[in-house]
């Protein structure tokens, strides 16, 4: 037995080695398999897939591989070819294999592609993890999958794309190159998986495509051409581009990776040489060259922002996402109409939108939370008000906070979540706090992220959301729900500081960009930032009066009922008559005083006056010097308390009309000594 064959049978449980060994029948939970008739390496390999299934959480279908075993006996007693190992043949080869034996025993074909559809859970990615185990190099292997091989670097948290298929690329000198380079960005750790996914592959497979239209590649990459490759790629690119012109920073990732690659292929002897001969550090730097400048990204506007209206219509919904698809539900749309819905059994998907709303979070951050994402927090007051501190998967900054402070509505969200899974999964350690339902019986995988959007994008299209300006709204683009969240928080007046931590975001900047711009809150605080006059004239604040404004940061020019205008470098000498004094503003928060105030003034006027009548035996004149003050005030009060009262959250100045502020002017510069 060779030392590859002894691997694979020690990996097997007990009761498989002796069936293999022994050419037995194989034991699964649905019943025995027969592997008499095979070799002991197909018989090893073929329970190895099995094994390796059934480890990853999936379940062996028993009749594709009864189905499997039956095709490749019969073939060898036919004398037909069969394969010495499993990984020898292509899908197309073991297609056709089984249909050629359906055909014998049933006497007709069976639908096309299905018989290779019954064997491919088998033949798929359980044969890639075979494959790794006989490769010495990880990268070498023209599939790459996260589960198949663990030797494949990677950060603890790794979202979206598992899989890098290099046999898509038909250039097999850019397929051997691009899964050298690759392999040692990756390994360096300049760049994650996700790059590689999202950014570097792409590239190279529209690079690729390019190369097999030109017709003479030694041409498009000779001294003459060497800067109008590149533009012809990129231009390439736009016309290919399925429907919708690329970016100009799509197209220049697609430059800048090509350049990438054709600088290490000039410096990296052992590569082959290029279609077009061998790549010089010259063609790299005219890929560069041909980066374009991209301007300043546009800001986000009231369309990237939910309003609370839609925002709590989308809550009211929730109930259907997540129901059972017997339920049947009835919700009424905003315009009046009745919808019966039935329930479309998302739970999962539920709760993860509903912490998207309330977090703003990204869809991924919250795909792959940790189970164990809530602990305590460190102030005392904060664990009495029931707060908590949630850890969500940051991945999309290296280094950046991976924890926030959060309620207690996102406390209830996670324990309920946390006791769905007790009842799905009894007894398992989760590491993840929502999981995939299908083909996870040890529930160690997590929720897909586009299984989400593709919930997400279903649930939008029965409900038929719209959004405040009429248009539909489209759940499955959930960083709308980021953009809202730091938007709430930027409006609340949060120093920047703890937005970009909330966030999660290395610089302050990109805090910012992620706040809409929205036009009626910076129409509402222009409202409220307008001050008018008791008499009802607007006060229009211009250079010479800057300082004033600056006198709202200062405490002693703060007054139990508003504030005093009064410039730093002069002083007051009026007492108490701010009431009557042409520097006095106040605003609707002071409205509660002014009345108070108004109230205790009136009742002061009526007792002191009776008081005056009861000693002197006549009323108070009204020429009085105490009663004429008292008066002014009251007149003020009144005239204050109609004004900011029927202006709410506007503000007034000036509650005498007719008193001026008697301020004498101070010389702000010395003059000069004759």
């Amino acid at each position: 037995m060779s030392p590859v064959l002894g691997q694979l049978v020690a990996d097997l449980p007990g009761h498989w080695q002796e069936a293999v060994l022994s050419g037995r029948a194989l034991h699964l939970d649905d019943g025995p398999v027969d592997l008499a008739g095979l070799s002991e390496q197909l018989r090893a390999e073929l329970a190895w897939l099995a094994h390796w299934q059934d480890c990853d959480g999936a379940h062996v279908p028993q009749l594709a591989l009864e189905r499997l075993v039956g095709a490749l006996r019969w073939a060898l007693a036919t004398g037909r070819q069969v394969p010495a190992s499993v990984t020898g043949w292509r899908s197309g080869d073991w297609d056709t294999l089984l249909r050629e034996h359906a055909y014998h025993l049933n006497g007709r074909l069976p639908a096309s592609g299905l018989s290779w559809a019954r064997a491919t859970r088998l033949l798929d990615l359980p044969v890639v993890a075979l494959q790794a185990t006989m490769v010495e190099e990880w990268w070498q292997l023209d599939r790459w999958h996260m589960r198949c091989d663990p030797r494949i670097p990677r950060r603890a948290v790794e979202p979206h794309a598992e899989e890098v298929d290099w046999a898509r690329l038909q250039c097999g000198w850019l397929r051997a190159s691009g899964k050298h380079f690759a392999a040692q960005l990756l390994s360096s750790g300049e760049v994650t998986w996700s790059t590689l996914t999202g950014r570097i592959v792409p590239a190279l497979a529209h690079f690729d495509r390019w190369l097999a239209d030109i017709a003479d590649p030694t041409a498009a990459f000779g001294p003459e051409q060497l800067t109008q490759a590149p533009r012809h790629f990129a231009t390439w690119v736009a016309d290919h581009a399925h429907g919708r012109r690329p970016s100009a920073r799509e197209a220049n990732y697609h430059l800048r990776w090509v350049g990438r690659l054709v600088d290490f292929a000039a410096v990296t002897p052992e590569l082959a040489d290029a279609p077009w001969g061998r790549a010089t550090e010259l063609q790299a730097a005219a890929w560069f060259k041909a980066v374009a400048r991209v301007r300043n990204r546009v800001e986000f506007d009231d369309a990237h922002y939910i309003d609370d209206a839609t925002l709590a219509q989308v809550v009211s919904y929730l109930h259907v996402l997540g129901g059972e698809p017997a339920e049947t539900f009835t919700v009424v749309r905003g315009s009046g109409e009745q919808l019966s819905l039935q329930g479309m059994g998302q739970p999962e998907a539920m709760r993860m939108l509903l912490l998207q709303i309330l977090t703003g979070r990204r869809a991924s951050e919250i795909c792959l939370a940790p189970l164990d994402c809530l602990s305590d927090p460190v102030s005392p007051e904060a664990a009495a008000a029931g707060l908590a501190v949630f850890r969500y998967a940051q991945s999309k900054i290296d280094g950046a906070p991976d924890t926030i402070l959060v309620g207690p509505e996102v406390v209830g969200v996670v324990e309920e979540q946390r006791g769905w899974l007790v009842e799905r999964f009894p007894g398992r350690e989760l590491p993840y706090l929502f999981v995939q339902l299908r083909d996870n019986s040890r529930g160690a995988k997590p929720y897909h992220h586009d299984t989400y959007s593709g919930v997400l994008r279903r649930f939008s299209q029965a409900v038929r959301l719209v959004d405040a300006h009429g248009h539909p709204l489209r759940l499955s683009h959930t960083h709308r729900f980021r953009h809202t969240k730091l938007t709430k928080l930027a409006e609340l007046g949060l120093p920047i500081a703890v937005i970009q931590r909330y966030a999660g975001h290395a610089t302050p900047t990109m805090s910012m960009f992620y706040v809409a711009k929205r036009e009626e809150y910076q129409e509402q605080v222009f409202v409220a930032t307008r001050k008018y006059r008791s008499d009802g004239e607007e006060v229009r604040f211009s250079r010479e009066v800057y300082e004033a404004v600056q006198l709202f940061q200062r405490a002693d020019r703060i007054l139990p009922h508003g504030w005093c205008l009064l410039p730093p470098l002069q002083t007051c000498d009026k007492g108490n008559a701010c009431l009557t004094c042409g520097v006095f503003v106040t605003d609707s928060t002071h409205l509660e005083s002014l009345r108070r105030m108004l109230a205790e003034t009136e009742a002061l006027i009526d007792r002191e006056r009776q008081r005056f009548s009861d000693r002197h035996g006549v009323p108070m004149p009204e020429d009085n010097v105490w009663l004429r003050e008292r008066l002014l005030e009251q007149e003020a009060l009144h005239r204050l308390v109609a004004k900011v009262g029927a202006a709410t959250g506007k503000a007034v100045e000036g509650g005498g009309a007719d008193a001026s502020s008697a301020v004498r002017p101070v010389e702000l510069r010395r003059r000069e000594q004759p």
